[in-house]
């Protein structure tokens, strides 16, 4: 473990993980890191104020590229800005302190790259708590509201040069839900301005955590409404470039408030859901559903009946695979 011994060394990665109370995980997505075939790097762990003894674990691991940076909480987004601030690299890329990288992740972005002014991006596998893979992501076309680009914007999919995180303002601090998305409809309006391509590596180079969302705080309903609320504010002539993220921001924004019970505001942001995307006959529906709160409470508030919901709705798309099969035979 380093505090920075040596000022002189600039990297072309600065990597940075930021951790909250994670002593008994964030030891395995640092060794991820420390493990890649390429060594051009430095590794900024930012323990955002644990009480846990996260810190005795970072500080216990002895290798020159790892820097520990400890501050009071304040949040994920702050701390990712925080580790910029403490490195030095050409290129800025981030971690969760609860996924891994392949040994080849640093050494692939690098070929991509090529030294260039570029932001890379690069598909993940999703994984079960237990290491099982669930799923392959990868970077997909991502349409007008964020220059018709193509890529996928998670922690440890993507990197790009250090002043151009600094000409963009970094994470926006506060903002506990979506921040890759708030990141990515700033970023990518700032490559295309500058003429930047978005270079996509189309192997796996992450494994992703898919936990369940109730084990997941950022998704509090709280937290999504408010998530939503910015995007939706600071971002919602960009937004309007497609009338399906439009309605789909205004209905996260709907579900979420229908979830805390607050059915005027749920009211008032499916009703522009709906307007944005009036064929769409869901947004009517949901929209349909908050008029009469105990039926919302039913559909949003009660969990046992939202998993029959979804549940039917499986069974329904099962259905019709099976019958599309079945009419191509």
């Amino acid at each position: 473990m380093s505090s920075r011994n040596n000022e002189a060394f600039v990297p072309t990665f600065s990597v940075v993980v930021c951790t909250y109370n994670r002593a008994d995980r964030v030891g395995r997505a640092i060794t991820s890191v420390l493990h890649q075939t390429l060594e051009d790097f430095e590794l900024i762990v930012v323990d955002d104020g644990s009480v846990d003894g996260t810190g005795r674990v970072v500080t216990a691991i002895d290798d020159p590229r790892l820097c520990y940076v400890y501050r009071e909480n304040g949040g994920l987004s702050a701390a990712r800005n925080t580790g910029v601030a403490s490195s030095s690299g050409q290129y800025v890329t981030f971690l969760d302190d609860d996924d891994e990288v392949l040994p080849r992740w640093l050494e692939m972005m690098d070929g991509a790259l090529a030294g260039d002014d570029a932001v890379v991006t690069c598909s993940a596998y999703a994984v079960h708590v237990q290491g099982r893979v669930l799923e392959t992501m990868s970077p997909e076309p991502l349409g007008p509201v964020y220059e018709d680009y193509r890529g996928l914007f998670l922690s440890g999919t993507f990197a790009l040069p250090r002043h151009a995180y600094d000409a963009i303002g970094g994470f926006a601090e506060g903002l506990q839900y979506c921040q890759h998305t708030e990141l990515a409809l700033r970023l990518l309006p700032y490559c295309r301005a500058s003429n930047w391509p978005v270079r996509v590596i189309e192997e796996p180079l992450l494994r992703w955590e898919a936990r369940p969302l109730r084990e997941r705080p950022a998704a509090a309903p709280e937290k999504v409404l408010l998530g939503m609320e910015y995007l939706l504010a600071h971002h919602h002539a960009q937004l309007s470039r497609s009338r399906e993220a439009l309605a789909n921001c205004h209905a996260q924004a709907g579900v979420a408030a229908a979830r805390l019970g607050r059915y005027p505001d749920a009211r008032r942001q499916f009703a522009l859901g709906a307007r944005a995307q009036p064929r769409n006959a869901k947004h009517w529906l949901r929209l349909g559903f908050a008029m009469v709160p105990p039926l919302g409470n039913r559909v949003w508030r009660s969990r046992g009946f939202r998993h029959a919901v979804v549940r039917g709705l499986r069974r329904a798309k099962q259905r019709r695979k099976r019958a599309t099969l079945a009419t191509r035979r």
